[in-house]
């Protein structure tokens, strides 16, 4: 996994209503930074109605719940990662430090 997408959270751009199959849908662009958490680039929501402008007045909280969605599988990995990334730490901390056992293991070592 590529971690630099935990430098900053995710950016969304605007979701748009696009018109498919008698219904509109709302499509929100998933941002490349979380292309590789979400599998896809772009991420579709029925409005469930053929009507324009219902599908307006549905469009921000269809929005809202996919950017919630896209938030958490973004979280669910940053967790993931700082909970790897703590491991990682806690067995260096416990460790003899590197100078120290190559000190040990060098018999020409001064020390």
């Amino acid at each position: 996994m590529d971690y630099s997408i935990f430098r900053q959270r995710p950016q969304y751009q605007p979701s748009t209503c696009v018109f498919r199959k008698g219904k509109y849908y709302v499509s929100v662009t998933v941002p490349r930074q979380i292309e590789s958490l979400i599998k896809s680039k772009q991420i579709r929501r029925s409005t469930g109605t053929s009507d324009l402008a219902l599908a307006k007045k549905k469009q921000h909280s269809i929005t809202s719940a996919i950017h919630e969605v896209m938030d958490r599988e973004w979280q669910k990995a940053f967790r993931q990662w700082r909970s790897e990334l703590k491991e990682e730490w806690s067995e260096d901390a416990t460790e003899p430090p590197r100078l120290y056992r190559r000190a040990k293991l060098s018999e020409n070592c001064p020390l």
